[in-house]
């Protein structure tokens, strides 16, 4: 689209604008609507069998396969990368969950230097300790971890069980996306309960999907927290790795999945409990530490257990609105 062809009412070029004018050029062939209003800036749509059409005429690999309408979409050599949304028929740009995933604006040189140290500490950390089930760190893209307002911490990756063959390997980070809404982790394709929860998560404190840090406090997969060992050593070095993360995350609220990554934060962090909340689940509660740089941790019940979120009746509701009450203060820092 040529500097003619914008409507007079454009500001000056965002970083969505942006993403929707290098999309133009990153699908030839594919014809294209490119439209521009006060309310929803730019956008662009395509029809879903013109991009069916381009992409069998592309040679694909992981990186450059188009998945459809709701999931990413990334042609390799572009510089953005985000989803599609079906409106009335045509695939449109969700205008927020574009971001550049290369050049320097995100990931500088320096950043990029300490990311690769880190992950060979934890490679290294891993082969000292025997290990055998792999280790993940985050389950956002690295730019996060210096990006986020908001982080949402595991306490380790699960798997490895007896009948898990999947071969497992080292990941600092996914590529572009987030895991918790663009990866199946359950059977036959299908999405498991954590994620769902998490995704709640997001919807409830008004982070988008692409806006959070995600991550875990021990990279170390395991099937389960009894059965990683050693304990001592294990720990011992999550809390190196995380007094790091603190020193280079601009997050100022952590939301952990179970208690006892929010036990660690707190301790790193020097935070002190200040509040509880109920969830309508039993004698299960929302906890909150606030640390004295303003910080918050807010550790909930684990959502692969407590599937606090979309039950029946009014027990969702208390959640929810415990959720926010442990949230608001940060939320409102934040603007949602």
């Amino acid at each position: 689209m040529s500097e003619d062809a914008r409507p007079q009412d454009s500001c000056t070029c965002t970083a969505a604008e942006a993403a929707v004018l290098s999309m133009v050029k990153a699908w030839p062939g594919v014809p294209a609507i490119v439209t521009f209003s006060a309310e929803e800036g730019w956008t662009v749509g395509t029809h879903p069998d013109d991009v069916k059409r381009h992409l069998e005429s592309m040679n694909t690999d992981r990186n450059r396969r188009g998945r459809g309408a709701g999931q990413m979409a990334r042609k390799k050599g572009a510089e953005y990368v985000g989803r599609f949304k079906e409106v009335d028929g045509y695939l449109v740009i969700d205008e927020d969950s574009w971001r550049e995933v290369e050049g320097d604006s995100y990931i500088g040189e320096d950043d990029a230097v300490e990311n690769t140290r880190m992950g060979s500490a934890i490679e290294a950390e891993y082969r000292s300790l025997r290990l055998q089930r792999g280790w993940t760190f985050m389950g956002t893209s690295d730019r996060t971890l210096r990006e986020a307002r908001v982080a949402f911490v595991g306490l380790n990756p699960g798997g490895g069980g007896p009948n898990d063959n999947y071969d497992y390997s080292g990941i600092w980070a996914v590529e572009t996306g987030n895991g918790y809404f663009d990866e199946r982790w359950g059977p036959n394709g299908t999405q498991t309960t954590i994620q769902k929860q998490v995704q709640q998560w997001h919807k409830i404190i008004g982070v988008g999907p692409y806006q959070s840090f995600c991550a875990n406090f021990v990279p170390f997969r395991s099937q389960n927290w009894i059965s990683l060992v050693p304990k001592t050593e294990v720990l011992a070095f999550a809390k190196r790795l995380w007094a790091w993360v603190l020193d280079e995350s601009p997050a100022s609220l952590f939301v952990t999945m179970g208690k006892r990554p929010a036990h660690h934060l707190a301790d790193l962090l020097e935070a002190k409990h200040v509040a509880q909340f109920p969830t309508g689940w039993g004698r299960q509660t929302i906890d909150v530490w606030d640390a004295p740089d303003g910080r918050r941790v807010v550790g909930m019940p684990h959502p692969s257990r407590y599937a606090l979120f979309c039950r029946s009746g009014d027990a969702s509701e208390i959640a929810e609105a415990s959720l926010r009450a442990a949230t608001g203060p940060i939320r409102e820092c934040l603007g949602n």
